[in-house]
């Protein structure tokens, strides 16, 4: 159901207007009430997870090329869904379902329950045409053999049995694996946090929060240990941080409130953010929004501040601005400050020369593994690279100086913007600025663009460069992606195929009490 929503929304050509007016009506009326009528999907666990959907004849499937795909999130689901009958396909995911993680924040508060919030990934091999060439494992991929073309995978559950790993040859490799949260070094978060990245940890983060309530009710209890119980801390004023502190706050404010009367006054919620607003994605008029709005929630908001250790009991919290130490008693400690890769991600970049972004496996416009030939990488574990103007600069202005006066015309400059969009996508926000760019950086007034100044323009298109942002909504348009273009190529090997190209259809934050922000 989700995959089908946002696929529909990102291939369909829905004007910027009607589209912001469907956002607006869901951020009144479903996001900021949670989404319950939109949620309702029927929960699947399968028990033999290593079984195959159905057997296809030895002749068919030998025709086809191998194509693996690890994961089960946003990207993998939505490449799934657009695969043809051209592949004999295995999927390779410690979890048999798909997790719809923008709401976990919901499912950790109790707003929604887990079952709500997945959908067995066998649903979307058998809403395929042909059934036979999809294959599931419900294992973890340890190892990536990219000389050899071949993946090691172990199942990983407590479950006794003879075998529990096994190796899987490819023809061609997606990984779609997601990323881990990045603790930045600091020793221990593992042992005393909690993460908000899986079903399991929305699942303990809720266990968690009401056992530190009820042992707060425990007679005899004192006022300093009631306090530090019901504090609860959150590192991390991202996205997931900010809505996480905004439906813990309605949850306090109203179950906590009506349960626990006598605890009420104890309740605490701190979020811990480095950089200087929360939520610094989005428009900083939103930042600010949000800002004033936990003010008034009393949510104690701490920016320009980071963890610099943790321990069962306490934080030591630095003050950048004030260059401080502060010790700082939590009773539940949430960490969402950010992701890094996971191991089967750097194990795959390390056997590829090409490969030293340390974030994410670098991948070109076509999604494919910069260094291999056969591996292609979406959501999370990925990074489009997207190639710099400065190191064609020069070629660039002889190329398109029709005349040869040794400078750039506005129609030479128009022309070389409409013919390099597509190799330079940071040239695509000039498209119908060209007049107020050329004017910009024609400092001397000549109508014309010499070298250096045409050196200025380059470096400030370059600098407009970053890197997509980590969110379900990219992940499945890289999917919608790689299952169109996949197609393509097993159809005919000399297709011609455009880059991948995301479309932003806005970013939503709830804020608690039925409010949320839009950022279109």
């Amino acid at each position: 159901m989700f995959p089908k929503f946002f696929s529909r929304a990102s291939a369909s050509k829905i004007s910027r207007a009607t589209l912001k007016k469907a956002i607006g009506f869901s951020v009144g009326g479903c996001v900021a009430a949670g989404i319950v009528s939109f949620l309702v999907i029927p929960h699947y666990q399968e028990k033999n997870s290593t079984v195959a959907i159905a057997e296809g004849t030895a002749l068919s499937r030998a025709k086809k090329q191998r194509l693996v795909i690890l994961g089960s999130g946003f990207a993998a689901v939505n490449l799934l869904r657009n695969l043809g009958d051209e592949y004999e396909v295995s999927v390779v995911s410690p979890h048999n379902y798909f997790l719809f993680s923008p709401l976990l924040t919901s499912v950790a508060v109790g707003t929604n329950e887990d079952r709500s919030v997945v959908e067995p990934v066998r649903s979307f091999c058998r809403r395929k045409k042909s059934p036979h060439c999809i294959t599931f494992y419900e294992a973890k991929a340890m190892s990536v053999d990219v000389k050899n073309g071949k993946v090691v995978c172990e199942h990983i559950s407590q479950i006794p049995a003879d075998k529990k790993s096994f190796e899987l040859e490819y023809d061609k490799l997606v990984v779609a694996v997601g990323a881990k949260c990045n603790t930045f070094g600091v020793k221990d978060v593992e042992k005393h946090a909690l993460f908000l990245k899986t079903l399991h940890d929305a699942q303990r983060l809720r266990h968690r929060i009401l056992d530190n309530i009820e042992v707060a009710s425990i007679p005899g209890q004192t006022e300093e240990e009631k306090k530090r119980l019901l504090t609860f801390l959150i590192v991390g004023a991202g996205p997931t941080g900010t809505e996480l502190a905004a439906e813990l706050h309605d949850m306090l404010e109203t179950d906590g409130k009506k349960w626990f009367p006598d605890l009420h006054k104890y309740f605490k919620i701190v979020l811990v953010h480095s950089a200087d607003h929360i939520l610094s994605t989005f428009d900083k008029r939103i930042s600010l929004y949000a800002e004033e709005k936990f003010r008034r929630d009393d949510i104690q908001v701490l920016t320009d501040t980071r963890v610099k250790s943790i321990s069962d009991r306490s934080v030591v919290l630095f003050d950048k601005k004030a260059n401080s130490e502060t010790p700082f008693p939590y009773g539940v400690c949430v960490w969402s400050t950010g992701i890094e890769p996971k191991s089967i991600a750097t194990d795959i970049a390390a056997q590829i020369p090409q490969q030293n972004h340390s974030k994410a496996l670098r991948v070109d416009k076509y999604l494919k593994v910069i260094g291999s030939d056969n591996i292609y990488a979406a959501g999370d574990c990925s990074v489009v690279e997207s190639p710099k103007m400065k190191a064609r600069m020069n070629e660039l202005f002889l190329q398109f100086d029709k005349d040869k006066d040794g400078a750039l015309s506005y129609d030479e400059m128009e022309n070389m913007i409409s013919s390099m969009r597509e190799t330079f996508p940071q040239l695509e926000v000039y498209q119908n600025k060209v007049k107020k760019l050329f004017e910009e950086f024609d400092t001397d007034n000549d109508n014309r663009l010499t070298l250096k100044e045409f050196e200025t323009l380059v470096a400030k298109a370059d600098s407009a460069l970053k890197p997509l942002p980590s969110t379900a909504q990219v992940a499945e348009q890289m999917g919608h992606y790689l299952g169109v273009s996949l197609n393509q190529v097993a159809k005919d090997k000399n297709a011609k195929i455009s880059g991948f190209k995301y479309s932003h259809f806005g970013s939503l934050a709830k804020l608690g009490s039925q409010r949320a922000a839009a950022d279109l």
